[in-house]
């Protein structure tokens, strides 16, 4: 349930800046800044560059739904026949998490990037996209401490 709940937020994420990837579409000059030195943009890229961030994004989210498809071949601390069953579960979610929270940071920081290249100061998706880098650093950190202190 939890895992269905996690890919519809994603689903309606990827949704919703497919959509803003339309609508700002034209409003976007011909060449756009995407990279800067000392505030001052240096590399240009096409008005078409933000797309290709959600395809990497979406790329990287296949590349982890495979892996959480094979549990069994990740590493493990601490497994045992006792604990191999739920620690192949949590792995599972822990993926699910991973795979979806690394699509939604993409998506997240691409938005902020499309709003600014659309010249729209609107830093939410910013602090969105680094509130999410944090909490999946301890969601990393919870994983491998309660891995770390199983015992059976």
């Amino acid at each position: 349930m939890i895992q269905r709940s996690i890919a519809l937020l994603t689903a309606a994420a990827l949704l919703f800046h497919s959509v803003q990837l339309g609508v700002h579409l034209p409003d976007l000059p011909r060449n756009i800044p995407i990279h800067f030195t000392n505030t001052v943009p240096d590399k240009w890229g096409s008005k078409y560059f933000p797309f290709l961030l959600p395809v990497i994004g979406i790329l990287s989210w296949r590349l982890i739904g495979l892996l959480k498809r094979r549990p069994e071949k990740l590493n493990y601390i601490n497994l045992t026949e006792k604990n191999k069953k739920i620690q192949y579960e949590r792995a599972v979610l822990f993926l699910v998490v991973i795979q979806n929270t690394i699509l939604l940071i993409v998506l997240s920081a691409n938005q902020d990037f499309l709003m600014q290249a659309a010249g729209r100061e609107v830093s939410f998706y910013f602090y969105t996209a680094i509130g999410l880098m944090a909490a999946l650093f301890f969601v990393c950190m919870y994983q491998l401490f309660w891995a770390a202190l199983l015992r059976e």
